[in-house]
């Protein structure tokens, strides 16, 4: 495992936080707005239906950002780091084969002086 540099930490930090900001941006204005209604309804209303209003709109972004921001964030965070270190994986080779896959192509129309049958030689190679 190779360390990794607090700046580096720091900008994929920045940049998945930045792929995520539209989310959070609209879940934040969601919850200001419930927030308002709460206390508007504390102020002047002491409507129960209002406080039930005011929580549904709160809690609702609020759920949805905290079950899925996580893992998109992470998922931002790790695909920056290996945008720049690369991923390193471990593991074992169990099979190669080598496919071929060679064949004719054929250029220009038959009986044109032009035609000709070229040999394209093409190998898979598969582990």
């Amino acid at each position: 495992m190779q360390n990794i540099r607090l700046t580096d930490k720091f900008n994929f930090f920045r940049i998945a936080l930045l792929k995520n900001s539209g989310i959070l941006l609209i879940a934040s204005l969601f919850i200001l707005i419930g927030v308002a209604i709460i206390y508007f309804n504390f102020v002047h209303e002491k409507s129960i239906i209002l406080y039930v209003v005011g929580a549904f709109v709160v809690a609702l972004p609020l759920f949805g950002v905290l079950f899925t921001v996580p893992s998109s964030f992470m998922h931002y965070y790790e695909q920056a780091m290996t945008k720049k270190y690369g991923h390193y994986i471990k593991a074992t080779i169990t099979n190669k084969e080598i496919e071929d896959a060679s064949y004719y192509e054929t250029v220009g129309t038959v009986g044109n002086a032009g035609y000709r049958k070229d040999w394209i030689e093409q190998y898979n190679l598969y582990l």
